[in-house]
């Protein structure tokens, strides 16, 4: 199935998208975050050379948070009579076949250390493989058992909450490629060097 940006809704018996307040608190947040950063850099370049640099990157940055916004804007996640269908954020799109699809189990997973817990979706095939997740985190939880009653398959729900830890010992197949250690220790090495690399910049700046 090809996904376009404004895909035929005709053919889908399910459509729904994900929670869009978090991605405007998210889109919030970041402006509030880095609106204090860029004004120091602009202070500190604006009678130096390096003022053409700092604005760029600060386009580059802010354009990155919108275009990350756009994209958000466009998931959605739908069920035709044939398939089970997932336009991904940053991801490829996929398509499952629902003749692949044998069974869908729901849990309710804790957020954090908070009381609260959240749906989460795995859809499985015979062999006990995930083909497909939705994350309560993401996704309401009236349209994650929506979509879950509509590939109509046996449905296996737990209403037990379970920490993350349990839930991914239990079902370690439902840890998403965000969720894994590798991609953690990737953000955070990456993280720690753009702010070393900040403050040497500003560092200089300031001794210049």
């Amino acid at each position: 199935m090809t996904i376009t940006r404004g895909p035929d809704r005709t053919g889908f018996t399910i459509y729904t998208t994900p929670l869009q307040s978090l991605g405007r608190t998210a889109l919030v947040s970041g402006a509030s975050s880095l609106l204090p950063v860029f004004a120091a850099l602009l202070w500190l370049t604006v009678e130096s050379e390096a003022l053409p640099a700092v604005l760029s990157t600060e386009a580059a940055v802010t354009g990155a948070f919108f275009v990350v916004f756009l994209r958000y804007k466009l998931v959605f996640a739908a069920v035709t009579p044939t398939h089970l269908v997932k336009r991904r954020m940053l991801l490829p799109s996929v398509s499952i076949e629902r003749s692949e699809i044998d069974h869908v189990v729901l849990n309710r997973v804790y957020r954090g250390s908070s009381n609260d817990s959240l749906t989460q979706m795995l859809v499985l095939d015979a062999e006990g493989r995930r083909l497909y997740g939705m994350n309560g985190l993401f996704w309401s939880k009236a349209d994650i058992v929506r979509v879950a009653e509509a590939l109509e398959v046996q449905v296996v729900v737990d209403d037990l909450p379970l920490s993350r830890g349990d839930y991914y010992e239990m079902f370690p197949m439902a840890r998403g490629w965000y969720a894994t250690r590798v991609f953690r220790l990737v953000m955070i090495g990456a993280g720690a060097i753009a702010v070393g690399l900040l403050v040497m910049g500003v560092q200089h700046l300031v001794e210049r």
